[in-house]
């Protein structure tokens, strides 16, 4: 039944992932931790474990959706901009933070509600805005956007299209549906990095199964990473056909159900 699960999860996450660009992780980041204890996983270990295994189903759904939104093109440098950006950032606060022990369980959950917060309150302003103006997403916007992409991605897990996305949609006035495929090749890039760091690193609690490697345990991210691959070319072909303030609001409501989820396990928490 737990696989049955991770796999509905997957299923879920990917095509939310395919539909908005935020990423696998807004699904998986609520199921991953529930599934954790069986294999032994608690405490503060709980954090970097689901952030890995999270990445890794992200990975795979990234690559796909890339390969699935380039058929109408691809916005490569654009792409590199704000990719590279999220990939040195990413993999610095893995290493230096997120890997260390004082990461807990209560500063992990205030980060993520800080982080959705902050996306719910500019996402609904700019709905209620709704300006018309010509898109102004400079070089220093990519690179910004990039870097906040690295940041929430290693501390939280969510990919950084959570981010990156209303970066370019409001900083830069890029249309949410070229901000979205630019967001999938950063995702990829730097959930494939980070998935790298974590295949070859040195857990302190060690996993109760043979089956994993670093933070990977793949009874885990397999699943996840089935339903993630299956789903999102569906999502990603469902987002054509669909209006970019619909796309909004379905990214927004799906944050929101993960931010009220991440409120109660901070008030259990504490």
């Amino acid at each position: 039944m737990t696989d049955l699960y991770l796999v509905l999860a997957g299923l879920v996450g990917g095509f939310l992932a395919g539909l908005t660009g935020i990423g696998t992780g807004v699904v998986m980041l609520v199921v991953v931790p529930l599934v954790l204890g069986s294999y032994g996983i608690t405490g503060d270990e709980v954090i970097p474990y689901t952030i890995a295994n999270t990445l890794f189903a992200t990975s795979w759904s990234a690559l796909i959706n890339t390969f699935t939104a380039g058929r109408k093109g691809y916005y490569l440098k654009e792409s590199l901009m704000v990719g590279i950006p999220g990939v040195i950032t990413g993999a610095l606060m893995l290493e230096l933070f997120v890997k260390k022990l004082q990461y807990s369980q209560i500063m992990y959950t205030v980060v993520v509600i800080v982080i959705l917060s902050l996306i719910v309150y500019r996402t609904t302003k700019k709905l209620r805005t709704n300006f018309k103006t010509r898109e102004m997403a400079s070089a220093p916007v990519l690179i910004v956007a990039g870097i906040f992409g690295g940041l929430v991605s290693s501390l939280s897990g969510l990919g950084g299209g959570s981010v990156t996305i209303p970066t370019l949609n409001l900083a830069g006035r890029m249309n949410i549906k070229k901000s979205k495929n630019i967001t999938y090749s950063m995702i990829f890039l730097l959930s494939a990095m980070l998935t790298l760091l974590n295949l070859f690193s040195e857990p302190v609690t060690i996993p109760d199964t043979a089956h994993y490697m670093g933070y990977i345990i793949f009874p885990i991210a397999v699943p996840l990473s089935i339903g993630a691959l299956v789903s999102s070319p569906i999502g990603v072909r469902a987002s054509e056909r669909i209006h970019s303030r619909t796309i909004t609001l379905i990214f927004i409501s799906f944050i929101i159900l993960v931010l009220l989820r991440k409120i109660q396990e901070l008030y259990l928490l504490l």
